[in-house]
């Protein structure tokens, strides 16, 4: 009982606290609005500037985003454009040492030449394996760039929603973005060139394998043996 008594006791006081309250504010703005207004002017001056300057602020950060993703992406761009410069230099050696070797293999036999073949045949696998570690560096690259005007893309979609300037601003960076995009493509493209060139390529260096094995006697079988046995291991 005692307990209900004090809880009561204590809403009661808080409630007459309240209803002094509002009557206080009441009679303020009653009698003294003639003051309050240039205040709450000021205040609400004060508000709109303050929140001018951190669209601005906000603005600019994000048009610093994209001209730095721009930036960023163009670096890229460089890079994939030497990968595509090494894979294009790669596909005219790869056609030249085609054409040597089917030419070696029409002219050259014998187990007196066996030394030569096998020598020609080693080079040929080491040039192919370099090539696949340019391809590698080649598809690496593509990623990269690509990753980058996606990123970039991005950051354009939500400036579309943005301010007028920095819509502006969006929309003149889109013909940079689809110059970069193209340079994903190119470098595809390149890949798939230089594949099939490989593919020539590796076609002519097993063609002079059979060669050694069918033309340069007992040499030649234990080498292509010798060949086949650590094939098949590696394969294993």
């Amino acid at each position: 009982m005692q307990k209900a008594l004090g809880c009561l006791m204590g809403a009661l006081f808080a409630l007459v606290l309240l209803s002094s309250l509002v009557e206080g504010v009441v009679r303020l703005l009653v009698h003294e609005w003639p003051y309050l207004v240039p205040v709450v002017t000021v205040l609400l001056a004060i508000d709109v500037v303050f929140r001018r300057r951190r669209r601005a602020a906000a603005e600019q950060a994000e048009m610093a985003t994209i001209t730095q993703q721009v930036a960023e992406v163009e670096r890229l761009r460089k890079r994939s454009d030497r990968a595509v410069q090494v894979l294009a230099a790669d596909r005219v050696v790869l056609e030249r040492k085609a054409r040597e070797l089917d030419h070696l293999r029409r002219t050259t036999r014998g187990e007196v030449n066996f030394q030569l073949l096998t020598q020609r045949h080693h080079a040929s696998r080491l040039l192919a394996d370099e090539w696949h570690g340019h391809k590698h560096q080649a598809i690496g690259s593509k990623r990269e760039l690509a990753a980058g005007v996606r990123k970039l893309e991005h950051h354009l979609s939500k400036a579309a929603s943005g301010t007028p300037r920095l819509r502006r601003h969006a929309e003149a960076t889109r013909t940079t973005v689809r110059t970069l995009s193209a340079g994903v493509n190119q470098v595809q493209q390149e890949i798939a060139r230089s594949n099939n060139e490989l593919t020539r390529f590796n076609q002519a260096t097993a063609k002079l394998r059979d060669h050694i094995h069918t033309t340069c006697g007992p040499r030649g079988n234990r080498w292509y043996e010798n060949l086949q046995e650590r094939t098949r291991q590696r394969a294993g």
